[in-house]
């Protein structure tokens, strides 16, 4: 984790010398983790230079805080992808101007990390925990995942579902630490 923290904060000091978007998408081609993802996935680069260049930033933006794998896996199944792209673009567009004063998507995902990586013993100790979740990989199906499923269809009648959906997030005590203002969270 050290490793990409130090990556991102490089890329993010990069990026806040930037006077225009077209610099900031130059910094983040130059990144390893966005050359390596669209070297492997040439039709998607293809559908992202057709981007304008705000929403080709953004769609960068997650590719090289390293979540290119998960936000586009399965993209190859979609028809007339270029217009979805688009659309998550718009949305991401709104994420990036909202964190703005962390650094946009880059700047929260580095302080999320710097977040989990700084929990000291005496902050665990107090509950403050950041752990994965349990869960069953479905990504590959195969006799016991179907097995999960069918049984899960044929519980629906008898279960309640509770979706927590937002929050103030104050207790990432977020705060700019020059003035000690508090940040958006």
């Amino acid at each position: 984790m050290e490793n990409q923290i130090g990556k991102l904060n490089s890329t993010l000091a990069q990026l806040k010398e930037c006077q225009d978007v077209e610099s900031k998408k130059k910094i983040l081609d130059e990144t390893k983790e966005v050359q390596d993802f669209l070297m492997m996935h040439p039709s998607l680069k293809k559908e992202i230079d057709q981007l304008d260049p705000n929403e080709g930033f953004v769609i960068k933006s997650i590719i090289a805080v390293g979540e290119g794998d998960t936000v586009f896996r399965g993209w190859e199944t979609l028809m007339d992808l270029l217009p979805k792209i688009k659309d998550f673009a718009k949305k991401l567009l709104d994420v990036e101007t909202f964190y703005d004063s962390l650094g946009g998507i880059i700047g929260y995902h580095l302080t999320v990390l710097k977040l989990i990586d700084g929990a000291s013993p005496a902050e665990v100790s107090k509950g403050k925990m950041f752990l994965k979740p349990p869960g069953t990989d479905i990504s590959e199906e195969n006799a016991a995942l179907n097995e999960l499923v069918v049984n899960g269809i044929e519980a629906l009648s008898s279960m309640g579902e509770i979706f927590p959906i937002g929050g103030a997030g104050d207790r990432l005590d977020l705060r700019d630490p020059e003035t000690g203002i508090s940040l958006p969270a």
